[in-house]
C-alpha cells in the first residue's frame, strides 16, 4: 500500500495534534467571535437607542439576513465539499471570506449620518447581510474541518476544545471591548462608527493570520488519502442529513440552546440600563465575567465528556445553564455583584453548550456512513451552523418584537411599567424555558447512540 494513503485504521491512531498548530487553527475564532457576539450583543440596541428604529422593526433587521444566511450556509457547504485543486476544498473560500469580512463588518455600525429612519434601516441591513455572507465563505469550510483531521472521538472533542476556547476569548476580548469602545469614543453613531472599525480590524486579521495553520491541516488531511464519494446534490443532502434521526435530535436541540443564547445576549444591554440601572461598563463586566469561566472551564467539559459521554455532558451543561440563568431575576437596580456572579455561573454551563454539541456532530453523522461523511462534511456542516445561526437571530429578533409589543419606547426614552417588566422575562426566564427544551432531545439522542452501541 502506498505509504501517503493510510487505512481507516491509521487514521484512528493518528498522533495528537500540536499545540501550536491548534493555536492557528483556533486563531480564527477570535475573528468569528467578534461577529458572533457584537450584532447580537449591540446591534439591536444601536438600532433602537440611537438611531430611534422601532424595536419590531430592528428585530426584523436583526432576522433577514440570517434568514438569507440560513439558505446560502448549504450552498457555501456543497460548494466547498465539490471543490478540487491544489489549494484544497477549504482553504480558497475561507481566503475570500478572511478578505471581505472587514469591510461588511465596518460598515454595519457607520450608517452615512444624512441617513435617517428607513434609509439607515436598509444601510445596517444591507451591511449586516454582506458581513453574513463573507463570514458564511469562511465559517463553513472552517467548521468543517475538525471532523476531517481525525475520527477519534476524543481528538475531534479536543480540537473543538481549543477551537471553542479561542471562540471563548473571542468572546471575551469582543463582548467586553465593545462597549467600552463605544464610549470612549463619545457614544452615539460616531462611538459605534469607531468600535465598528476597531473590531472589523482586529477580527480580518485574526482570519488572515489563520490560514496558514489551515492550509498545513489541510496537508494532513490530504495524507489520510481516504476514499470519498461525490457530493451529493443540495436539497438530496440537506434531505439526508436532517433524516438521520441522531443528526435531527442533536441539531434541534443545540438549536433551542442557540435560541436562548440569542435572546440573552440581546437583551443584555437593556437588563443593565433598566433592570440593574449601571452603565455601559457593567456591560462589559457580565461580558468578561462569563467569558473567562468560559475558557476556564472548556477543559472541565472535556474530562466530563470522557467520564460520563459527551451527549449526557451536553444534558448537564444545559442544566447548568439553565439553572443559573434564572438567578438573574432575582438582579435588581444596583445589583452589579449579583449580576457578575450569576454571569460567571451561566459562563460554566454556556462552555458545555458550546463544546459538547459541535463535538458530538461527525460522530453522530458517520454512524450511518463513515466514507459519505467525509465526503459532504462541508454541506452537513452548513446544515449544522445553519440552525445554529437560524436559532441565534430567532433568539435576537424575538426578543425585539416582544420587547416591542410590551411598549418599549425607542430613542433612550423612559419606559412605561410593562417594557420594564418585560426585560428580565426576556432575559432570563424565556432563555432558561427554551434551555430546558433542549434536554427531551438530548436525552433521545443519549438513548438512540447508545442502542446503536456508538461511542460515547
Amino acid at each position: 500500500m502506498d505509504a501517503a494513503v493510510k487505512t481507516p485504521n491509521a487514521l484512528e491512531q493518528a498522533t495528537p495534534l500540536r499545540p501550536r498548530l491548534l493555536a492557528g487553527y483556533g486563531l480564527a475564532n477570535i475573528g468569528l467571535a467578534c461577529f458572533l457576539i457584537t450584532p447580537q450583543l449591540l446591534l439591536l440596541y444601536f438600532l433602537t437607542d440611537t438611531l430611534a428604529v422601532p424595536a419590531a422593526t430592528a428585530g426584523v433587521v436583526l432576522l433577514l439576513p440570517k434568514i438569507w444566511e440560513v439558505v446560502f450556509d448549504p450552498v457555501v457547504g456543497l460548494w466547498s465539499d465539490r471543490l478540487r485543486g491544489r489549494m484544497g476544498r477549504r482553504w480558497p473560500l475561507m481566503a475570500a471570506g478572511a478578505a471581505l469580512f472587514p469591510l461588511g463588518f465596518a460598515a454595519m455600525f457607520a450608517p452615512p449620518t444624512h441617513l435617517t429612519g428607513f434609509g439607515a434601516v436598509i444601510w445596517v441591513m444591507a451591511a449586516y447581510m454582506a458581513a453574513t455572507t463573507a463570514y458564511a465563505l469562511f465559517s463553513i469550510p472552517y467548521a468543517a474541518m475538525p471532523g476531517e483531521i481525525s475520527r477519534r472521538q476524543q481528538d475531534r472533542t479536543r480540537v473543538v476544545a481549543w477551537r471553542v476556547g479561542f471562540l471563548a476569548f473571542g468572546l471575551m476580548v469582543a463582548g467586553g471591548m465593545s462597549p467600552m469602545l463605544v464610549e470612549m469614543a463619545g457614544g452615539g453613531r460616531p462611538g459605534y462608527a469607531v468600535m465598528g472599525l476597531l473590531l472589523a480590524l482586529m477580527a480580518g486579521g485574526a482570519l488572515l493570520g489563520s490560514l496558514r495553520a489551515v492550509w498545513k491541516l489541510q496537508d494532513r488531511q490530504r495524507d489520510f488519502g481516504a476514499p470519498l464519494k461525490p457530493a451529493k446534490a443540495l436539497a438530496a443532502g440537506v434531505r439526508a442529513t436532517l433524516g438521520n434521526p441522531a443528526y435531527r435530535f442533536l441539531w434541534i436541540g443545540y438549536a433551542f440552546q442557540t435560541v436562548a443564547m440569542g435572546a440573552q445576549s440581546a437583551m443584555m444591554p437593556y437588563a443593565v440600563t433598566y433592570q440593574i440601572q449601571a452603565s455601559s461598563g457593567v456591560l462589559a463586566q457580565l461580558f468578561l465575567a462569563g467569558a473567562v469561566v468560559q475558557v476556564a472551564a472548556m477543559p472541565l467539559w472535556v474530562k466530563i465528556a470522557d467520564r460520563w459521554g459527551a451527549t449526557r455532558a451536553a444534558i448537564g451543561a444545559a442544566a447548568a445553564y439553565a439553572l443559573a440563568t434564572l438567578g438573574y431575576v432575582w438582579c435588581g437596580p444596583g445589583d452589579v455583584a449579583l449580576a457578575t456572579a450569576v454571569a460567571a455561573l451561566a459562563g460554566l454551563g454556556q462552555a458545555g453548550c458550546y463544546v459538547l454539541p459541535f463535538a458530538l456532530m461527525p460522530s453522530v453523522v458517520a454512524a450511518r456512513d463513515q466514507k459519505e461523511a467525509e465526503a459532504n462534511l462541508g454541506l452537513l456542516t452548513a446544515v449544522w451552523v445553519s440552525g445554529e445561526k437560524l436559532g441565534l437571530a430567532l433568539g435576537g429578533a424575538a426578543a425585539g418584537v416582544l420587547l416591542g409589543l410590551a411598549g418599549y419606547v425607542s430613542g433612550g426614552q423612559a419606559q412605561p411599567a410593562s417594557a420594564l417588566a418585560a426585560i428580565p422575562l426576556l432575559f432570563a426566564t424565556g432563555p432558561a424555558l427554551m434551555l430546558a427544551c433542549s434536554a427531551p432531545l438530548l436525552f433521545k439522542l443519549d438513548r438512540l447512540r447508545r442502542r446503536q452501541g456508538q461511542p460515547l
